[in-house]
């Protein structure tokens, strides 16, 4: 091992690493409770904003995607503002034309899917 240092650039490159706060994961917690939340996994009916019909999403990934709703991503804005709401929540996000407001109508929990 010692001859694998024995140049500088070559001791750089296996020299320990120090970790700071960007280079960590952040922790998704998930926390028992009342099963009308929307979550990962739930199918999640909204109403937009001056709009009268519904749609439907799932807040998951794009590899469970099918042909009867659209997929969200828990991290995109619409996402986050999914996670937690109950049906008759008026959630609010940031999109690229400006805020955004919209009614859940619904929440199908993963485990009433299966």
């Amino acid at each position: 091992m010692r001859r694998n240092r024995q140049t500088g650039w070559n001791r750089r490159l296996v020299a320990e690493t120090r970790l700071g706060v960007d280079d960590l994961i952040w922790p998704t917690f998930v926390h028992e409770g009342p099963e009308d939340r929307a979550a990962v996994g739930s199918i999640v009916d909204l109403r937009f904003d001056g709009d009268d019909g519904t749609e439907r999403y799932l807040l998951g990934t794009i590899e469970e995607r099918h042909e009867d709703y659209d997929v969200v991503s828990p991290s995109s804005p619409l996402g986050r503002a999914m996670i937690g709401a109950r049906p008759g929540d008026v959630v609010r996000y940031e999109a690229p034309a400006g805020p955004v407001e919209v009614t859940v109508v619904d929440v199908v929990t993963a485990e009433d899917r299966h």
